[in-house]
């Protein structure tokens, strides 16, 4: 709902703030990359009109080359537990959730 929407904003904003933050972080990303990065990841994300998870993995790598290895140790195990566990329960729900067709009541999974 609208509502949502609205309440979500500044959670959009802080996130942002923090992207830019990483990238400013490492010193070798110029102000014009950082722009650029902004603008390519809000055209993949905002022009699409269903919004999948697979739409946020371009800019995900991008900005994992540009800000470089993360400054503290735990926080890669952090992002690696975090990718391994997303991973997990989609394999979990591609394997064990099937869904029957309703026309002609096969099996069919969902996989994004």
């Amino acid at each position: 709902s609208e509502a949502t929407r609205l309440a979500l904003a500044p959670l959009y904003a802080y996130s942002l703030w923090c992207v830019l933050a990483s990238l400013q972080r490492g010193g070798h990303c110029p102000p014009l990359v950082r722009l650029a990065f902004v603008t390519c990841a809000a055209a993949t994300v905002v022009l699409s009109e269903l919004l999948e998870f697979r739409y946020f993995i371009a800019p995900l790598a991008v900005h994992a080359l540009l800000a470089g290895p993360p400054p503290w140790l735990p926080s890669l195990v952090l992002q690696v537990a975090g990718f391994a566990a997303v991973n997990a329960l989609v394999e979990w729900r591609f394997l064990c959730r099937p869904i029957g067709r309703w026309s002609d009541g096969s099996v069919a999974r969902i996989m994004w």
